[in-house]
């Protein structure tokens, strides 16, 4: 199962703290947060097999997560699309009101 944590106020060296696992795929690759993306500049882990992420944030701010719990019972289907290809989506939006439009779209 992944995890997403929030905590604000937590700690005196930083106001807010995010941190989160991708535990879904244990074989799938990843690549660690890095810059991934320039326009805007989007900072995020990557799944180097499907191309999406599960957390990120970009210059506006924006900040996205994915977290899920597949029944083992039902994989995904034969090419089925990344669900982290949300996540990637969202975090090219330029303000809170395009991602909150673009969500609205889904």
């Amino acid at each position: 199962m992944c995890l997403v944590l929030l905590a604000l106020r937590a700690h005196p060296a930083a106001e807010i703290i995010l941190a989160g696992n991708r535990d879904e795929h244990f074989r799938r690759p990843s690549a660690a947060p890095a810059l991934i993306g320039r326009a805007p500049r989007i900072h995020a882990g990557l799944d180097l097999e499907a191309g999406g992420t599960w957390m990120g944030c970009n210059e506006a701010g924006l900040v996205a997560a994915l977290t899920n719990r597949r029944a083992r019972e039902r994989p995904a289907p034969e090419g089925a699309r990344s669900r982290g290809e949300i996540v990637l989506a969202l975090l090219h939006q330029r303000d809170p009101a395009r991602a909150a439009a673009w969500m609205e779209g889904l």
